[in-house]
């Protein structure tokens, strides 16, 4: 799964579409504006700015030695970082300076350790396509939004997030757009795992009369519900995380642009 880079429409005085939570927590510190693009379609471009948290550099730590300890659908890394030593009861640096810690770090085999994640909506019918995908780990089915990793298939993000709209959601077409800044390097999975992924919302995309193949190991179902059966999937504790963001971060764009 993989990201690159992305964009949001953001109207000055509208409320953040990364949710009341995160807006909340970006009040409670300083942070930058970037002017972004909204990349709708070939012949649509708006730019406006909206706040973009950056992280520090202060919090990166030198990574001494890196190497895949198991590979298959997954890569499975041993990270040996160089951690600042930490005196416990007084909570500064000790006078030794510093430590070594063996890590677990999860990565993808795909291209940059980037994934996209796709918000397909109607504007007429104010209906969301879904999936309803196993899940290997949980042995049952879970629902999500369209989904996929970045790899030598595509050509771009758009490009990822077309096709697996065709393969897994049957769709095609539609105005495309990243509900994140360009800048932003992807939303972290979680905090042990490489991949990031990045969300998009699609408007209006049309049956695909020859939708491309799945892979061979997915089991996937289609359906479409409106925005209440949405918001009761979403906290019912049945789909998965990047879904959840990716459909609370469109719901607000939807919103602040007076299309729900």
């Amino acid at each position: 799964m993989q990201h690159l880079g992305l964009s949001l429409l953001h109207r000055a005085g509208t409320r953040t579409p990364y949710g009341s939570f995160v807006a909340i927590k970006w009040q409670q510190r300083s942070y930058r504006h970037f002017s972004t693009t909204l990349a709708c379609c070939a012949d649509c471009r708006i730019q406006d700015s909206m706040p973009f948290n950056v992280i520090s550099s202060q919090g990166k730590f030198e990574i001494l030695k890196e190497e895949v300890c198991y590979s298959r659908y997954l890569n499975v890394y041993n990270r040996v970082v160089k951690l600042p030593r930490i005196e416990a009861e007084k909570g500064k640096e000790a006078a030794d300076g510093y430590t070594t810690v063996d890590y677990d770090i999860v990565g993808s085999k795909t291209v940059s350790f980037h994934f996209c994640t796709v918000f397909p909506f109607n504007t007429s019918l104010k209906t969301v396509t879904l999936i309803k995908e196993y899940a290997q780990g949980a042995n049952d089915f879970v629902f999500g939004v369209p989904t996929g990793g970045l790899s030598e298939k595509h050509t771009s993000l758009e490009d990822c997030v077309r096709k697996e709209l065709s393969e897994e959601a049957h769709l095609h077409e539609g105005t495309v757009i990243k509900l994140i800044p360009k800048e932003h390097p992807g939303i972290l999975e979680v905090k042990w795992c490489r991949n990031r992924f990045s969300p998009f919302l699609v408007l209006d995309a049309k049956k695909d009369p020859a939708p491309l193949s799945q892979d061979p190991e997915e089991i996937i179902e289609v359906l479409n519900v409106d925005v209440a059966n949405l918001k009761d999937i979403m906290y019912g504790g049945s789909m998965m995380l990047p879904s959840i963001v990716t459909c609370s971060m469109a719901l607000h764009y939807l919103q602040d642009h007076n299309m729900l």
